[in-house]
């Protein structure tokens, strides 16, 4: 449900980005751009505070409000993400026609390496606060499991 809502929403951001590319000239395309990555910023910051706080009080609550609250947080992200980067995409063809292939390039090289970074920035913090702890007895047991012990041997 999640991928879908945002899948959906982003690609409603995306069309409203082609309605302002449409309506006003690539030379001020600067400041909804500005507008529309400042906003995805300010709601994951918004939701990255408030999340936390909401999902005690929401483990009670039926699964129709629990999917209600995910679209309802995710909506207005997605549609802002969405937005971005046919902004840029317009800007550029209208300014460098040649970047474009470029453009698209750099998009897709960062989607995979950003997604393999905030993986291990996500997974590196989280073994550092969490799981240090209570992996030192396990650490201790493993290399106690796998130091070669000597055998010695009744003949010899």
């Amino acid at each position: 449900m999640v991928l879908v809502a945002f899948l959906a929403f982003a690609g409603l951001g995306s069309r409203y980005a082609a309605r302002v590319v449409q309506r006003l000239p690539a030379a001020r395309l600067g400041r909804p751009l500005a507008l529309a990555a400042g906003a995805s910023a300010g709601l994951a910051l918004l939701l990255l505070g408030l999340l936390p706080w909401l999902q005690p009080r929401a483990l009670a609550w039926p699964l129709s409000l629990k999917g209600l609250l995910t679209l309802t947080s995710l909506a207005p992200l997605a549609f802002c993400m969405g937005m971005p980067f046919p902004l840029g995409l317009a800007r550029v063809a209208a300014a460098v026609p040649a970047w474009l292939p470029w453009a698209w390039g750099i998009n897709g090289c960062a989607s995979v390496l950003g997604r393999r970074a905030g993986h291990f920035a996500g997974h590196s913090f989280w073994l550092c606060r969490r799981h240090r702890p209570g992996l030192r007895p396990l650490r201790r047991r493993g290399a106690a499991v796998a130091r070669p012990t000597r055998r010695r041997h009744a003949l010899g």
